[in-house]
């Protein structure tokens, strides 16, 4: 999936020297606290990484199942990553210009009753490398 503007001006005013070999722009994330249902909160370890190719705009989640197609929005005071997944749930994850990151995630087991969704937001920093 591709960046969404003002991204996009970015992506296409770089060079075509830039163009030749891919440069990536990343966040590495760890989230420790995870507040689920009831909104009760814990101690968790979550490790996650993401991405964005800046020659050809691609967003991606990276993390233990894999990695995965994120839509990149970035403003002035932050970056969002959008995951959806084949269930069309959604995982978002919002990093600020500090590297503090907030991760929700709407999970769904496909059931017809209030417990077959599952709501989680985590907390954690990132590393940012790379980004313009």
């Amino acid at each position: 999936m591709k960046l969404v503007p003002p991204i996009n001006a970015l992506v296409a005013s770089m060079t075509l020297s830039q163009a030749a070999s891919a440069q990536l722009a990343a966040a590495d994330c760890e989230f420790t606290r995870i507040c689920q249902v009831q909104m009760l909160c814990n101690s968790d370890v979550l490790a996650v990484r993401y991405g964005v190719d800046l020659t050809t705009g691609e967003g991606f989640a990276e993390g233990n199942n894999g990695r995965v197609e994120a839509i990149v929005f970035r403003g002035y005071a932050a970056l969002s990553f959008v995951e959806v997944l084949l269930s069309g749930a959604v995982q978002t994850t919002t990093i600020n210009i500090s590297g503090h990151a907030l991760h929700s995630r709407h999970t769904t087991f496909g059931g017809n009753s209030p417990e077959s969704m599952v709501p989680a937001q985590y907390r954690g920093e990132c590393e940012l490398s790379g980004w313009p």
